[in-house]
């Protein structure tokens, strides 16, 4: 079965609405998607695009779709324009968020307007912030209360960027299979999309191809956006019940905590990969202190403050919702 079947490209760059007399030019949307400047043909829809602008002159009219195929979702789709928004009160349509906000609880607020960021402001996070932030994870809950994590706090920019440069290496690998159009790569891709279709899905694909690209011609985009501060979430070998369940509550709690004291937030899957699947990243993890029985690389998450605001509310899909009573 050819995966290339199943591949469907709805979002292009002429259905993105740009109206132009809302732009004030302020140059958000740049600064926010430096060496990002566009996908091709593939967009994910994630919406920050829109989410960046501060006058809302940037409108996405639609979702990534996949019809049919081993990457096809179960959604329901907004009918009409602004029928994806956040509508926790059940009105007959979705209202503008504004008008709901203050119905609203702190953290539901802090849910729904929540984006990831990946341009950041040079200046560290205090050391009292950091520990607010690790505070929530610590209360997170966990199968039979393991609480079967430990953190670690990486503010090494060289060694952030030697992790980075070493993710990029992991990845090249990955991005040369799926652009080749050899009958054994075809094999091979096709192979992979059964096995593990989760990690041959053409967006994690795209956004290894964007992490290849050169930003303005010089140099690649940073792993960790240039991130002051990474948390890493390590995982005991010995974790009770689902690690990978237990630890993404842990950071969730994280980044809610982050985002409602001003500081951005951005899962980094690259990164964490690499560290656990490559050997070659051994060396990186010595130095990091990972070492048995936390020896998993569970999650890492960048924090910092935001150079542009890119929280804000975006339009999403409906997941199927079964009632049993």
């Amino acid at each position: 079965r050819n995966i290339e079947t199943e591949v469907h490209l709805p979002i292009e760059a002429d259905q993105v609405l740009a109206e132009a007399r809302r732009c004030i030019r302020c140059g958000s949307s740049k600064s926010s998607f430096v060496g990002m400047p566009y996908f091709g043909k593939i967009c994910l829809a994630c919406r920050n695009c829109e989410a960046v602008c501060p006058n809302q002159a940037l409108r996405f009219p639609h979702f990534y779709t996949v019809e049919k195929g081993r990457w096809h979702y179960e959604f329901d789709y907004p009918q009409k324009a602004g029928g994806g928004y956040p509508n926790p009160l059940r009105a007959a349509e979705a209202p503008e968020f504004n008008a709901i906000a203050s119905q609203l609880t702190e953290t539901e607020r802090v849910i729904y307007q929540r984006r990831s960021t990946r341009i950041y402001k040079p200046d560290q996070v205090p050391d009292d912030m950091i520990h607010r932030i690790l505070e929530a994870g610590r209360f997170a809950p966990s199968a039979g209360n393991c609480q079967g994590w430990k953190f670690t706090v990486l503010q090494d920019r060289a060694l952030m960027d030697e992790i980075g440069e070493g993710t990029r290496k992991f990845l090249h690998t990955f991005s040369k299979l799926y652009q080749g159009k050899s009958l054994p790569r075809t094999l091979l891709k096709n192979t992979l999309a059964i096995l593990k279709p989760d990690g041959i899905d053409q967006r994690p694909m795209v956004a290894i191809q964007a992490l290849m690209t050169p930003k303005f011609g010089k140099e690649p985009l940073s792993v960790f956006f240039n991130a002051p501060t990474a948390i890493l979430i390590l995982g005991h070998k010995q974790y009770i019940s689902d690690m990978a369940f237990g630890t993404g509550v842990c950071g969730q709690n994280i980044v809610l905590a982050a985002h409602s004291l001003g500081l951005g937030t951005c899962y980094v899957g690259f990164a964490t990969s690499a560290l656990n699947m490559d050997p070659r990243m051994k060396k990186y993890k010595e130095r990091l202190g990972i070492v048995w029985p936390y020896e998993t690389v569970a999650e890492i998450i960048t924090i910092g403050y935001p150079a542009v605001q890119t929280d804000r509310v975006v339009e999403r899909e409906f997941p199927k919702v079964v009632w049993v009573k």
